[in-house]
């Protein structure tokens, strides 16, 4: 009986053990949604008459609006390959030339400031060739 008793004290103060460390930390998560991050924007790729364009819209689908690139002479967009950098400034688009060389760009949300970052065979970005 005086070690069922001591085994139940001896269990009970390693539950109680628990719950204090338990208690103790830290449940809560700190950070910002993707939709916080983003300025709440997507991009993406329409294709028109053959032409692919980049265009943006809200999350809640208002403010929908096609984004005007200068490209250089001899290239064009390469679809699905547009993707938007975390704080929602900066777009990052693949473009082909006409000897099919892919070509990693970046520029504004809005379409100025076009630069070359990188050029490959073949490049991916967010995910997609």
């Amino acid at each position: 009986m005086k070690k069922l008793l001591q085994s139940t004290i001896i269990l009970l103060m390693f539950t109680l053990s628990l719950l204090i460390f338990d208690l103790s930390c830290k449940k809560e998560v700190v950070g910002q949604s993707q939709t916080t991050l983003t300025n709440g924007i997507v991009v993406y790729l329409k294709q028109n008459n053959s032409q692919w364009e980049v265009w943006k819209v809200n999350y809640d689908g208002t403010s929908k609006s096609k984004i005007n690139f200068v490209l250089p002479s001899g290239f064009g967009l390469y679809g699905d390959s547009v993707i938007i950098s975390p704080d929602g400034k900066t777009l990052f688009i693949k473009l082909v030339d006409t000897n099919n060389k892919q070509y990693l760009y970046s520029s504004n949300i809005d379409g100025t400031n076009l630069k070359q970052i990188d050029s490959s065979n073949v490049l991916t970005i967010g995910g997609c060739n």
